[in-house]
């Protein structure tokens, strides 16, 4: 149960109503103390706090950047996000490593805005699969079929980004499962090779 206000230190937020639903949090419409909109995520469970964090240093760095397409950070702590209402790349090498249809949005003015930096990870960082696998490059499906580390850069948002513009403007069928079971998942390998054999006949991105 959700509190219909949260109080971090001498501002208040409203919450107004829930406007979005993701894996790990529940996106809420808020008032600040000032009367000024807000968007406000919560984790829904303890064992996404990880990914709180996550998103929370990115959005740090990336405010520094004082975009009017980068949503900033106004306020945090363990498990909520306070942010102004809405993302891109950066200076600062951060990979979203999760571009997909569902995190691009639009804004009044027609402006298309990344959203949603929960998975995202500095250049270089050694971390666990994230993101739709239909969408991944050519090198991160060879890993994962391998078994080996993955190499995050921002080449491979480009080409998520690339690949997921495609999947949304061609509709193809293809089967999807959550990233966090594609380990698990004893078809793995066979949907591997077919998103592999998808792509060499649609453009390579190695290329």
């Amino acid at each position: 149960m959700v509190e219909p206000s949260l109080n971090f230190d001498s501002v208040t937020i409203t919450l107004n109503q829930s406007i979005s639903a993701e894996r790990t949090s529940i996106i809420y419409e808020g008032i600040d103390s000032n009367k000024e909109l807000v968007v406000v995520k919560i984790a829904k469970k303890n064992e996404y706090l990880f990914c709180f964090k996550q998103e929370r240093d990115a959005l740090t760095r990336l405010s520094e950047l004082n975009s009017p397409h980068i949503p900033k950070l106004l306020l945090s702590n363990i498990n909520t996000l306070i942010i102004t209402p809405f993302f891109v790349h950066s200076q600062y090498h951060i990979v979203h490593r999760d571009l997909q249809k569902y995190n691009f949005l639009r804004d009044n003015n027609g402006n298309i805005l990344i959203a949603d930096r929960r998975y995202s990870v500095i250049e270089g960082d050694n971390m666990p699969f994230a993101g739709v696998l239909e969408c991944m490059p050519d090198d991160i499906l060879e890993s994962l079929d391998n078994n080996k580390a993955i190499n995050y850069n921002p080449r491979m948002d480009f080409i998520c980004l690339v690949r997921s513009l495609y999947l949304m403007f061609h509709n193809p069928v293809m089967e999807r499962f959550s990233f966090d079971k594609v380990l698990e998942n004893r078809n793995f390998k066979k949907q591997l090779q077919e998103i592999k054999t998808f792509w060499f006949s649609h453009g390579n991105s190695s290329e």
